[in-house]
Formats: C-alpha cells, structure tokens, sequence
C-alpha cells in the first residue's frame, strides 16, 4: 500500500471534516479496488447531514483521491398533528420516538432462546403497531406524504431501514442534496461550509414554496439569508464545481 497517500488522504477527508475515518481507509483501500464510497452521517443542531464520499484510484500516479462527495440535510422536521385513516399523528410520533431505531438491526445467531411474548417482543409488538399505522396513513393519498416524512424523522441514517421504508428523500420537502467536486491542489468544501450552504438552498426552497402558495414573503427577512447563499456559491465556484443531485 502506498502509505504517503493513504495519510495525505486521511489528512484531507480530516481537514473537510470527515473525522475517525483512518482505519476504514485502511480496510477499503487494502483490497485494492478501482474505487469505493463512503457513507458519512453527522448533525448540527436539529440538521441531520449525510454524506456520500466518492474515491477513486488513479492507476497512473497509484494514489487514491477523493474526487466528490454528495452531501444532503434533512431539517427538523415539526408535523401539525391531525387524524388520518383512523392514525392519530401524534400517538404515531410519540410511539417512534419512544423507540430506539438504531437497535433494530437484524443479526444472525444460532439458536434462539426461549422467548416470553409479553415479556421479550414488547419493542417488536410496537413497532408492529407503528407499521400499522404507517400503512394506514399510505392508503389514502393525503397520508402518503406524512407517512414519509414520519419514516424519514426516525429512521434516516439507518441503511436497512431506509430500505424496508422505500425513503425517497427527493419527494420531501424537508430534505435538500448537493454534489461538491474537488479538484487537485484546492481544499474542497467543509462539512460546515456544505451545510451552511445546504442550510440556504433550504431557505430559498421555502420561500419558492411560499411563493407558489401565494402567500406574502417579508424580503428582509431573506435578504441576509439570501446574500450568504450567493457568497457560497462563488466559494464553491472556486473551491469545487457545485452540482445539485
């Protein structure tokens, strides 16, 4: 392995923001393969931040270089409660946040130990409830939004369940996605610059949605907003291509 590239590497994604990220580099890059992602998940405040890393080997100079990354936000996201298909949203939201997602994930064992239904499955048994209720929601077409959004609330970030939930983040109006390029001998876009910016295309997709519904739009209360976005995009324009996905 080309150890000189593998710590510059790590010394750039660590630069960017894309920390504890050494001994995976390590791991991905030791099977030599033409190329590889990674997926990286962090937050600011209530702002979910995912990121998808690009690197690819450059069989001329072998070396490894991270060549772009996707980053996308999901904002917090606040539903005003109502009753939909016999689904009380709020019993819904209060049932999800009292259970711990993360822990879900399926593992293999060898055999199973006895298991007492009241006892053991409580956690399973309300997840089912919260199924339920999710299929009920996307049986009529003014839930299927909602039903979305409840699935991206709880369970964005969690690979397998963002698969069984069939997430499509595009959809929502909640989640915003960019591509930033990096290019030799420029620094690439941090993970606070990406966020700052992926923070004001969430505020111009409000207002355009705002708009759209004809309802007033106080301009000062952009302005700011809308100046910082305009100075990013010209770092961008410098630091890296900017391509929206």
């Amino acid at each position: 392995m080309n150890q000189e590239n593998i710590k510059a590497l790590q010394t750039q994604l660590f630069n960017l923001g894309f920390k504890a990220l050494g001994s995976a580099l390590v791991k991905k890059i030791c099977f030599k393969p033409d190329k590889f992602v990674f997926v990286y998940e962090t937050s600011r405040g209530n702002d979910k931040l995912n990121f998808t890393l690009y690197i690819e080997k450059d069989a001329i100079q072998n070396v490894y270089k991270l060549m772009h990354y996707d980053a996308s936000i999901l904002k917090e996201i606040q539903f005003q409660h109502t009753v939909i298909n016999g689904v009380d949203t709020e019993v819904l939201e209060r049932k999800m946040s009292s259970i711990n997602w993360r822990n879900m994930e399926v593992s293999g064992v060898d055999e199973l130990p006895d298991l007492k239904l009241d006892e053991d499955w409580s956690n399973e048994i309300l997840i089912e409830s919260v199924m339920d209720d999710l299929y009920m929601l996307e049986e009529i077409e003014e839930g299927k939004k909602l039903a979305l959004n409840f699935k991206l609330k709880f369970w964005s970030g969690i690979s397998f369940l963002e698969e069984i939930g069939n997430i499509k983040p595009s959809k929502s109006d909640y989640v915003v996605s960019q591509r930033f390029y990096i290019y030799s001998n420029q620094t690439g876009i941090t993970i606070d610059e990406a966020h700052r910016f992926l923070q004001n295309m969430s505020m111009e997709k409000l207002v355009h949605q705002i708009k759209k519904q004809g309802i007033a739009v106080n301009p000062e209360k952009i302005k700011s907003k809308t100046k910082k976005s305009l100075r990013l995009k010209k770092q961008g324009s410098s630091a890296g291509l900017l391509k929206e996905i």
